[in-house]
């Protein structure tokens, strides 16, 4: 029970594990760099392209702000734990396994659009959940909105999660009327600003090809793929279903807040796999998005099992693959 025990606790030990968890998965591009080239970096959103011009061809300076981007996300996604008791024993697992997800692949391992996108994500989330049994949500309501429209402006592919936040407003709460004009209004007005600045230098119809290469364009979706990627994602798999039925079995000893906040979740790791299909545009960056719903079913999943020596397994195979498809490149 080495690996569980050591994952699920919530000593303050672990704020000394996951800084040295973290920089074992990044070490080796923190040492060499980054010089891989994203498909879906080709067609830079006005916000992304602010920041990668101005850090330009330093491939050290890419990894470590990618590093410190994951650094804050995990940040964020303790906050929602404790905020929202997503695990009921405050346990730092699902810190961990997002971690774990996130550096997986060592051609991810350097800041890239999805990564900034993913932050405001992230508040979006929160202040989904914080709209759970409330009558005046505004307020909230502009905020996911607003929040999905600037992440846009660093990943084009972030607004169409707005669809998937209009569902999982109905999931937690009832969805007004006028919820719906203010969520629109919310998504349009950093579109409206951004395209003033286009408008006044005269270059409104660049902003507007920049939109319609990021709808049309085709990325390869198996680009850094090997066998061993595939076998992850298959166990990956595997314990996600594994997890969703582990959530249904006991949805009715659960509070009702916990049951629609993971109804959410389960969403959102849909959405990300149909958006992965359905969407030219997306390739493996999407896996970031999916980071977090995934880590918390995987964590849901764990500590409802009952055989030990289960939950030891799981987590050994699941860190020997993310061993194996860093050391094998081929």
């Amino acid at each position: 029970m080495f690996f569980f025990k050591l994952f699920n606790n919530n000593s303050p030990l672990v704020f000394i594990l996951m800084p040295i968890l973290m920089f074992l998965l990044w070490g080796k591009a923190l040492v060499l760099g980054s010089y891989f080239a994203f498909p879906f970096e080709e067609q830079q959103m006005p916000f992304y392209y602010i920041i990668s011009n101005f850090i330009g061809e330093n491939t050290y300076l890419q990894v470590i702000l990618g590093f410190i981007l994951i650094a804050i996300q995990v940040v964020l996604l303790i906050r929602l734990n404790v905020k929202y008791i997503l695990i009921e024993n405050r346990s730092f697992l699902p810190a961990f396994i997002f971690i774990l997800l996130t550096g997986c692949f060592f051609q991810m391992q350097r800041q890239h659009p999805a990564l900034w996108a993913n932050i405001f994500i992230l508040f979006a989330i929160d202040r989904l959940f914080l709209t759970y049994r409330r009558e005046n949500t505004f307020s909230e309501v502009f905020d996911v909105s607003f929040l999905l429209s600037i992440g846009s402006l660093f990943y084009f592919n972030t607004i169409w999660f707005v669809i998937v936040f209009w569902i999982a407003f109905m999931i937690v709460k009832p969805f007004k009327i006028a919820e719906w004009f203010i969520s629109i209004m919310g998504l349009i007005i950093p579109y409206i600003f951004v395209s003033s600045y286009y408008y006044l230098f005269d270059k409104l119809p660049v902003f507007s090809e920049l939109i319609k290469n990021n709808i049309i364009s085709f990325h390869n979706k198996t680009l850094y793929f090997n066998t061993y990627y595939y076998v992850f994602f298959m166990f990956l798999l595997f314990m996600i279903l594994l997890s969703f039925f582990y959530f249904i079995q006991g949805i009715n000893i659960k509070k009702v807040a916990i049951r629609r906040y993971y109804t959410v979740l389960i969403l959102f790791i849909c959405s990300c796999t149909t958006l992965f299909i359905a969407i030219r545009s997306t390739a493996q960056e999407l896996f970031i998005f999916a980071g977090l719903p995934i880590s918390f079913m995987l964590s849901f999943f764990l500590i409802s099992l009952k055989r030990k020596w289960l939950k030891e397994a799981y987590i050994v195979i699941f860190i020997a693959l993310i061993i194996l498809v860093q050391i094998i490149k081929k």
